[in-house]
């Protein structure tokens, strides 16, 4: 008798549950009319793109291990290629490897935000290397398409931030 006893008890309170949550749903708001998409240069974008790819910012389980080069000559691309950013963003470089870019908001009441990316990648599996269609730091722009280590991955969203924050800025 327990043995079914249990099981119905938890399904009961499994079904109250549910029934409660279910409750508790607010209905949908109303339908907003959507924000106008802001002016984008897609072919910028891409060029952008391709060139972050082309930094070899390879990170190793120890940083020690890593080529610290490309990640300076990452930032110093980054300074030259959005002025704005540069000029009216406080950036902070943290660890001689990664950097934090404040944007002062004109309502200190409000709760701050935080936009991440990375710009390092793993080193490429020479096992698989054949299987490679294009260069691994190679940055090629093909079939609408930027090809290269870090391009769908974090790279891809650090410039997609940058980009949006410099025409951001550049509007005022």
């Amino acid at each position: 008798m327990t043995s079914i006893l249990i099981p119905a008890a938890f399904l009961v309170f499994l079904l109250a549950w549910m029934l409660f949550r279910t409750l508790r749903i607010q209905r949908m708001p109303d339908q907003v009319e959507p924000a106008p998409k802001a002016p984008i240069d897609g072919g910028q974008v891409a060029r952008h793109l391709s060139q972050a790819v082309q930094f070899k910012t390879i990170s190793k389980l120890e940083m020690s291990d890593s080529e610290h080069s490309p990640f300076l000559d990452l930032h110093a691309w980054i300074t030259q290629t959005f002025p704005m950013i540069t000029e009216k963003l406080t950036r902070t470089v943290i660890n001689d490897h990664s950097l934090l870019y404040k944007w002062e908001g004109s309502d200190s009441h409000q709760k701050p935000v935080l936009f991440n990316a990375h710009m390092d990648v793993v080193p490429v599996d020479e096992a698989t290397r054949k299987e490679w269609k294009s260069e691994p730091f190679g940055g090629e722009i093909r079939d609408g398409f930027v090809w290269g280590r870090g391009a769908l991955d974090m790279k891809g969203i650090m410039i997609g931030l940058l980009e949006s924050v410099e025409g951001l800025l550049k509007e005022g």
